[in-house]
């Protein structure tokens, strides 16, 4: 099958014969007078575009339909600032299958994809619960899921309506909840990262995801996302032994209430803080995409435009010519520090304080090093750091880390034998201790050389390494 034209290539009043693309949104409209149109969306690697068929009979309304793709003659019409530019379809032959290359008909993934699936797969790795990051990976990682996620669409409209976008979405909105998380500590992390991640799942099962990318399957428009997601995670819970009932019932209200209102969709509001931080930042991410995409496509000269219930300006004010951006955190703190020390080129830098590490029995940890919201002015150890967390316990004070010590951590996944580690140990909590290995397997070590209480923990199903302690540092004031 020959492509023909693309979308790109053609130019408004110009017609164009015989070229493929593929459809979606098709809808049969009509008027007072008894004349009906199809309207529907062209679509190939190039772009998407509006089109219309005047005068359509039921059969070759049937015909687009059934369609995968789409044989086209017809001519670009101009638009205004009304409406848009749209393609009045002439003549077309419609074809039930996509070729086995789908690549000339399909949109491209965003150029920085690989970055943005780095982010995602590193906000997987946060979360520290072994009950949800079993999940996380039930709902993910499988050869089904992970292709399909990693290229879906959010929406036909509005906001992040492209392959790709709902990854994109996703972890924005993941992202600016781990901003929360920094400034309201008691926020419980993993619930509510695990939330934002699982969020939209349910798009997956309310939008054809192939060639009509969008549309709405027959389980959306009966169900709708927040209720198949919603079951597809409670499905998938089953599966792992011991899920705790309340913590499923949690997730799932994450996800049911993520659209805050139920005018807006949400069959209950949030009644949980983490449903109140999801919903405000699922709001965020989609408003400020619409608003920045709008901006960026708009016909110059407009005032404004409106989308659904948003009036959005678009009229120059001059702020591009100004200089907005702000000075860098990191930037200010080292102009600052080094003009108050005289140091002249030292580099200073900014570490976030995480929550306690259990030298020890684990008893006195927390489950995840959560965000303190404090950062620490400081310079990077030879080793690199990404965050500090404080010492409880004496269980390693035979490697000079004692209670109340500030360790700095690396974080990283797979240590070498020698290295203090930061671990999650199920049932003991995030611990600092020597990994190593022997003839038996790998274990955590602990040194306290006047005591024989704390045993060595081997590397079990559910522990996991976060990080490599590269510094530990010490108030000589502190009592």
């Amino acid at each position: 099958m020959k492509k023909g034209t693309y979308l790109s290539e053609i130019r408004q009043g110009a017609a164009f014969e015989k070229s493929v693309f593929a459809l979606k949104d098709v809808r049969l409209r009509g008027d007072d007078s008894g004349s009906r149109r199809a309207t529907l969306t062209l679509c190939d690697r190039t772009g998407a575009c509006a089109a219309v068929r005047w005068n359509i009979s039921e059969d070759e309304f049937a015909q687009l339909q059934a369609a995968r793709l789409v044989t086209v003659t017809g001519v670009l019409k101009a638009g205004d600032s009304k409406y848009p530019s749209q393609i009045r379809i002439d003549t077309f032959v419609a074809h039930a299958e996509m070729p086995a290359d789908s690549s000339p008909y399909l949109p491209p993934l965003p150029d920085d994809q690989a970055a943005i699936e780095a982010r995602f797969h590193r906000l997987v790795r946060s979360v520290a619960n072994a009950h949800l990051s079993q999940l996380l990976q039930n709902c993910f990682a499988t050869e089904a899921r992970w292709p399909e996620f990693r290229t879906a669409v959010a929406a036909t409209t509005n906001h992040h309506a492209y392959r790709g976008g709902l990854l994109r979405h996703t972890v924005e909105v993941a992202e600016l909840c781990r901003e929360v998380c920094r400034v309201y500590p008691a926020l419980r992390h993993d619930l509510l990262i695990a939330g934002a991640l699982l969020h939209d799942c349910g798009k997956l099962f309310e939008r054809n995801q192939e060639g009509r990318s969008g549309e709405f399957t027959a389980l959306g428009v009966l169900e709708g996302h927040l209720v198949s997601g919603a079951f597809y995670v409670g499905a998938q819970a089953q599966h792992i032994p011991g899920f705790p009932t309340g913590l499923l019932q949690a997730l799932r209200h994450l996800i049911l209430s993520h659209h805050d209102r139920a005018e807006w969709g949400s069959p209950v509001a949030p009644a949980l803080p983490e449903a109140v931080v999801l919903a405000k930042c699922d709001q965020i991410s989609a408003q400020t995409t619409l608003y920045l995409e709008v901006a960026t496509g708009a016909i110059p000269g407009l005032v404004s435009v409106r989308r659904g219930d948003h009036e959005i300006c678009l009229a120059d004010l001059g702020l591009d010519r100004l200089d907005l951006g702000g000075i860098p955190e990191d930037d200010r703190l080292k102009e600052t520090v080094a003009d108050a020390l005289s140091l002249g080129d030292l580099t200073v830098t900014l570490l976030p304080l995480r929550g306690l590490v259990a030298a020890g029995d684990g008893e006195r940890g927390s489950e995840a090093l959560l965000e303190t919201g404090e950062r620490i002015a400081t310079t990077r150890p030879p080793g690199g750091a990404d965050y500090l967390t404080q010492v409880v316990g004496d269980s390693m004070i035979g490697a000079g880390i004692h209670e109340g010590d500030r360790a700095y951590v690396r974080c990283q996944e797979i240590p070498s034998p020698g290295d203090i580690v930061i671990a999650f140990v199920p049932g003991n909590g995030v611990v600092i201790k020597r990994f190593g290995t022997t003839a038996e397997g790998s274990f955590l070590f602990s040194e306290n050389p006047d005591t024989d209480t704390y045993p060595p923990i081997p590397i079990a199903e559910g522990t996991r390494i976060q990080g490599v302690v590269t510094r530990v540092e010490r108030d000589l004031t502190r009592r």
